[in-house]
């Protein structure tokens, strides 16, 4: 698992995500999830060639996930044209919501500058991490 956040996330990074996940055991914390979609996905596969989409989608995936690091989010999976990410797991800061309303604002913009749009959904409550 280290060795994979390493590739997406730069090292100090994932090392710090590395050591906070290992002391958060039996722990409730306040964790603000974010769900970001890349908007016009299924009219643009098509229109576009197999390669010309994979190569649009991952240009999406490089601003969603390089933004979502840059506010220390972490990024939990990719489920087809979305990406699922958690504020406060493992690494907690008391502004989390705000970092990822934040995130959000900047990953609008940035895709936006690749000619595509995303939605964003934000959530934040209590989990309990055992």
């Amino acid at each position: 698992m280290h060795n994979q956040l390493q590739r997406m996330i730069p090292r100090s990074l994932a090392e710090r995500m590395h050591s906070e996940g290992r002391d958060m055991e039996g722990e409730t914390r306040l964790v603000t999830a974010m769900f970001a979609d890349i908007s016009g996905f299924t009219p643009a596969s098509e229109r576009m060639s197999p390669e010309e989409l994979v190569d649009l989608v991952n240009q999406c995936f490089k601003e969603i996930v390089d933004t979502i690091c840059t506010y220390e989010g972490s990024v939990n999976r990719f489920i087809g044209d979305c990406v699922l990410a958690f504020f406060g797991v493992p690494i907690a800061h008391e502004n989390d919501p705000e970092r990822a309303i934040l995130a959000a604002l900047d990953m609008r913009d940035k895709v936006m500058r690749l000619n595509r749009n995303i939605s964003v959904g934000i959530n934040t409550g209590e989990q309990e991490h055992s």
